[in-house]
């Protein structure tokens, strides 16, 4: 039996975040991460932005280390990436318990979930942090047998509101 959307995007996010908002010296590793230096899309005028970009890509490595990171329930997350004008979480999901379609026909609600669980005083440093650096922020979910990719992405725009 397919499990819901809902279970689906609190553990993903909620896990995800919980590990992303850490302190990036406990967890360490030099993992290689792929990120896009070309910060065009970056407005490179605000010190604050560019601190918070380097803290960004800092986390990400950090993040990384981890990967991939099993949150149970048919969810893995497999990588996240700073790429130009956007930060992005992949996870795989299990289709034995997921269908990508409902991904699909649920997409609104799962948004909305994100955009909560965003608020959510765990990930409000994250949240934060992103917004400063003017990237979107994107989740893609693939699945393990198909292939099939659902995505969810939270423009700048949409992350500063939730931290104002």
């Amino acid at each position: 039996m397919k499990k819901t959307v809902f279970m689906a995007v609190c553990i993903a996010f909620g896990m995800a975040f919980m590990a992303s908002c850490g302190n990036s010296e406990k967890r360490g590793g030099d993992n290689f991460v792929e990120t896009v230096d070309n910060d065009d899309d970056v407005d490179n005028d605000s010190d604050d932005n560019n601190a918070s970009l380097i803290q960004l890509k800092s986390e990400i490595k950090a993040y990384n280390a981890q990967c991939p990171l099993n949150l149970g329930n048919g969810m893995t997350v497999t990588s996240a990436k700073v790429l130009a004008g956007e930060c992005v979480y992949y996870y795989s999901v299990d289709e034995s318990q997921y269908s990508i379609d409902n991904f699909r026909q649920n997409a609104s609600e799962m948004k909305q979930n994100a955009k909560s669980l965003l608020t959510a005083n765990d990930a409000k440093i994250f949240t934060e942090l992103i917004a400063k650096t003017n990237l979107d922020l994107k989740y893609v979910y693939v699945g393990d047998t198909t292939g099939e990719a659902f995505e969810i992405i939270l423009s700048n725009n949409e992350l500063k509101r939730l931290v104002d």
